[in-house]
């Protein structure tokens, strides 16, 4: 048996007791409430005559209201809605500014204007039936101060037209050309490339830069340690003059290993490395045989065996093989595999 919670929240509402309106919601709806006499409320909540009468008073005068307000006079109601009358805004009429020739010629007007570049240049523009803007003018006059020309012959403004023609004529676009989309693309092809931009940068093959969308991620990240950190150095007067000057510096702070230098070489059968040196990139790093035996040996603790004394071209290293004396008990007391 299921109590229906909105007929006993009714009946509580009525006035009626807890544990009655509990009895009466069991498993009953308003509708099957509201019909039982006297007689039936007394079986179902198990009481007296006069408490089952009390209820039923209740429950009937709660019935006489609902049915007095669902028909009050018979007849279809109308209902009414008054709308508020909008005031319409009166537009007022406001004086137009006026044109002020002057002011607008003035402002149009270069800072460059009095320069003999620019009147060269302006002339220049005439001559050839160029109608150029003022900010491309000054552009070009910008230019030309900066790399110190106070005064421009004929002859050599009417070169700095003809080419600022050529390229006015490339960078303008067809009709109807999509110039929104081809930009949106040029920004965002750039960003998209992943693999093909990761492992280049401008001519040095050896750099690997992180760019592209990798790139992009970081920044929006903020990472504070990027997976390929890079760094600019300026060179002074005197290194950057030779450009063998410049790549013994970047050799020096370039972090070499052995892979950048020789092929090795692993015989498991022997038990043993062998490093077949490079000699184009020692000469890259600056760098010689008997060298790079020292740093190996120092950084292995290991008797690097060499082809040769001088110049060496081939190293070996063996496991647990420190000395001379290591390398001559060889035979009687072979190593284990681990170095």
């Amino acid at each position: 048996m299921v109590v229906k919670s909105a007929t006993k929240k009714k009946l509580i509402d009525l006035g009626v007791p807890e544990n009655f309106a509990h009895a009466l919601a069991n498993d009953r709806k308003w509708d099957e409430v509201k019909v039982l006499n006297a007689q039936d409320i007394a079986q179902v909540c198990e009481t007296d005559s006069d408490q089952a009468a009390k209820i039923l008073a209740q429950i009937e005068g709660a019935s006489r209201k609902s049915s007095d307000g669902d028909s009050d006079g018979g007849g279809p109601t109308t209902k009414i809605t008054l709308r508020k009358s909008r005031s319409r805004r009166v537009k007022a009429d406001v004086d137009l500014q006026g044109y002020d020739e002057g002011r607008k010629m003035q402002a149009l007007r270069s800072e460059f204007a009095d320069e003999p570049v620019y009147i060269a240049l302006q002339k220049a523009a005439d001559k050839a039936g160029l109608q150029l803007t003022v900010r491309i003018l000054n552009d070009l006059t910008d230019a030309a101060l900066k790399r110190g020309k106070k005064k421009l012959t004929a002859a050599q403004a009417s070169k700095v037209i003809a080419r600022a023609e050529t390229e006015l004529a490339k960078s303008r676009i067809d009709p109807f050309e999509a110039a929104g989309i081809v930009t949106a693309q040029s920004l965002g092809e750039p960003g998209t490339q992943m693999t093909m931009r990761t492992f280049h940068y401008a001519g040095v093959a050896t750099v690997n830069v992180t760019q592209g969308l990798p790139r992009i991620i970081e920044i929006v990240d903020a990472r504070k340690v990027p997976n390929t950190p890079t760094m600019k150095i300026y060179l002074q007067e005197g290194i950057k003059a030779t450009a063998e000057d410049a790549q013994k510096l970047a050799a020096s702070l370039e972090v070499t290993t052995t892979v950048n230098i020789a092929t090795i070489e692993t015989d498991v059968a022997q038990r043993r490395l062998v490093l077949h040196l490079n000699k184009a990139n020692m000469s890259q790093k600056k760098m010689t045989g008997a060298e790079i035996r020292e740093k190996l040996t120092r950084a292995t603790r290991l008797h690097v065996i060499a082809n040769k004394e001088k110049n060496p071209t081939v190293l070996t290293l063996i496991p647990n093989v420190h000395t001379v004396e290591d390398l001559d008990t060889l035979a009687e007391n072979p190593p284990p595999y681990t170095m």
